[in-house]
């Protein structure tokens, strides 16, 4: 493993912490956006023909426009807040296959397991 390997390894949880807080930002302006402009629509009903609803109205759809524009980007953002993993999943994804595959481990584990087993038949033979 490289040192920049590992200096990517240890800046995971950074990295993740950084796009969970975008993740927030994106979709919270994506929500507020919606809600602004599903308002500024709603009281635009009111008296149709004034200026000030005609002005609601436009403003209305264009926060409406813009709110439904992020929603992809939103959804890209907790996509990628999800599958970034933190430091010690990316240890379980690298570290993981190398020990359970490890010649030591094949050779030794059944090795304990049968110890493990007389010796819980000895346990219980003496408790009866």
């Amino acid at each position: 493993m490289t040192e920049f390997q590992v200096y990517w390894w240890m800046m995971l949880d950074n990295i993740n912490d950084v796009s969970g807080a975008v993740c927030f930002m994106v979709v919270f302006t994506t929500i507020i956006l919606i809600i602004a402009g599903c308002s500024n629509l709603s009281s635009s009903t009111y008296y149709p023909e004034s200026l000030d609803s005609q002005k609601e109205k436009k403003i209305g759809k264009i926060l409406l426009n813009f709110g439904f524009f992020l929603i992809i980007p939103s959804i890209l953002t907790i996509l990628i807040y999800t599958f970034i993993p933190t430091s010690k999943q990316y240890a379980m994804i690298k570290c993981f296959p190398k020990i359970a595959n490890s010649e030591v481990i094949a050779e030794d584990v059944p090795e304990m397991y049968q110890m493990v087993k007389d010796y819980m038949k000895e346990m219980l033979e003496g408790n009866e």
